[in-house]
């Protein structure tokens, strides 16, 4: 829960960063 918030804060205020963190996320669920 915390942790998507803090996501989406971040993505507000820096969207490409927010993509580079997602594509990590994506390739640790992915594993």
């Amino acid at each position: 829960m915390i942790k998507s918030q803090y996501v989406l804060d971040n993505m507000w205020k820096n969207p490409f960063g927010a993509i580079e963190i997602i594509g990590v996320f994506v390739k640790f669920q992915t594993k």
